[in-house]
């Protein structure tokens, strides 16, 4: 039995155009060039249960806790005035038994497990809230976590977590993305893409709207500055690709009217956006729509000349403040000194194949999950090493897997990363600041992917 929680609200409305305000399947940069067989636009089921969602009947409901702790779910734990390290949300890989957990990172424990749909990966904000999201690609869901962390009248309060009735439905919801406090889901299946304005959520009115590109393919869309970047499909009716050709902008209040558009990057896959560019990775290099006298412009940064055939970046991470793009590169990464009229390259082979990677939230430190089971982190302008790799876990094999084996992941909180060892169903924690191995969370099953959220989360609306 599913119990409800009555304080909290959340009833999904069609979003009004005039909201101004927010990575994605590219962790799997090894998919490229064509991360969508040709049979993945098959028709999803739409799950049975369907309440809140975009183009669809909404009824007001508070959404659900684990079955587990639904005697205690509404009881406050009043800790008292201080800082909360937050939870962790961390997805299942076990395609038999598709769910996810949320650890509470205060003190180690699983707080709450859920059923899941199917096969899930699940991301924060880049805001660092309350929230947390869990993509299922089939049976085409998006759902939201709220951690059940609070400030309240100057006092943090914790009950447990539970998932919103709000939620997204679409054919085949791939790459997501976080960015300008809007979030954005795309759907594989049909070009379309949803989005929500984040500091709506928990309300009885969460702002959100849906737009399209017309076209079914492997695409992305994000929102920065009032503007809105969707990928362009491919025109071309005997491409066996699913991968786009280039950018699309159009306004925020208008989103289903383009108003610039550069083809200039075949085969993309990827985006990174701080708060000068936007910036997509192509099978030749890298696209970017830079900020200039009021609007955006596009500019390519191509390839170096003695690029390896077959080489490219799949994958593009940006950080404010960071004048550096970081893109995959063969077995390591790519340093692009974007604001450089023609940017010189730096390069930095990990001797091991490249498992996942990001920025954390100070801009100081690039961390990289490399195949020999080490955690490495480097300075993110100058490419330099940070300090000796961390062993975390054993090495992951590159070759022999059967398709769709659970792989490790990454996910990077305030000061701390987190690795996941879906072979012995472990979260491995590692203190950025110290580098050093903290906790180790055993929760079980297969886990893959992981996120931080939670820090703090906004009371909700009476």
């Amino acid at each position: 039995m599913r119990s409800q929680l009555p304080k909290l609200l959340a009833l999904c409305l069609p979003l009004f155009a005039g909201a101004l305000g927010a990575c994605s399947d590219d962790d799997d940069f090894e998919v490229v060039p064509d991360a969508a067989p040709a049979d993945a636009f098959a028709p999803a089921p739409t799950p049975a249960d369907a309440g809140g969602c975009v183009g669809a009947a909404c009824t007001p409901d508070a959404g659900v806790v684990p079955d587990a702790l639904a005697a205690d779910a509404g009881a406050v734990n009043d800790a008292g005035a201080g800082v909360s390290q937050g939870r962790l949300l961390v997805a299942d890989g076990d395609p038999e038994k598709p769910r996810f957990w949320v650890v509470d990172l205060d003190d180690g424990s699983t707080v709450a497990s859920f059923a899941a749909l199917g096969s899930a990966r699940v991301y924060s904000t880049e805001s660092g809230s309350g929230y947390a999201w869990v993509n299922q690609r089939v049976p085409g869901l998006v759902e939201i976590v709220a951690s059940g962390i609070s400030v309240q009248e100057g006092m943090l309060t914790k009950v447990s977590p539970w998932v919103l009735d709000t939620r997204l439905e679409g054919p085949l919801p791939t790459h997501w993305v976080s960015h300008d406090h809007w979030i954005v889901s795309f759907n594989d299946g049909d070009g379309s893409f949803d989005y929500v304005l984040e500091s709506s959520l928990g309300t009885t009115r969460p702002l959100m709207r849906r737009a399209t590109t017309g076209k079914a393919h492997h695409g992305v869309a994000l929102i920065s500055q009032g503007n809105v970047f969707a990928s362009l499909p491919n025109p071309d009716p005997a491409a066996t690709s699913t991968l786009p050709v280039g950018v699309t902008i159009r306004k925020l209040a208008t989103p289903d009217v383009v108003f610039e558009q550069s083809d200039a990057c075949p085969a993309l896959h990827g985006e990174g956006s701080n708060d000068e560019v936007v910036a997509f990775g192509c099978g030749d290099g890298v696209l970017i729509a830079e900020r200039k006298e009021g609007k955006f412009a596009f500019r390519k940064l191509p390839n170096p000349a003695d690029t390896p055939m077959g080489r490219r970046v799949g994958t593009v991470k940006a950080k404010d403040g960071v004048p550096r793009l970081v893109g995959n590169w063969g077995n390591g990464f790519a340093l692009i000194p974007y604001r450089d009229a023609t940017p010189v390259w730096t390069a930095v082979d990990l001797g091991a194949a490249n498992r996942g990677f990001d920025v954390d939230e100070s801009g100081q430190r690039l961390v990289v999950l490399a195949g020999d089971g080490t955690l490495r982190m480097y300075n993110p302008i100058t490419g330099a090493a940070l300090g000796p790799p961390l062993a975390v876990m054993d090495a992951w094999p590159t070759m022999g897997l059967p398709p769709g084996t659970p792989t490790p992941g990454m996910g990077l909180g305030k000061d701390k990363a987190f690795i996941t060892d879906p072979r012995v169903g472990t979260v491995v924690e590692v203190d950025l600041a110290t580098w050093q191995k903290g906790r180790t969370f055993t929760v079980g099953g297969q886990p893959y992917s992981v996120a931080a959220f939670g820090r703090w989360m906004p009371s909700p609306q009476p």
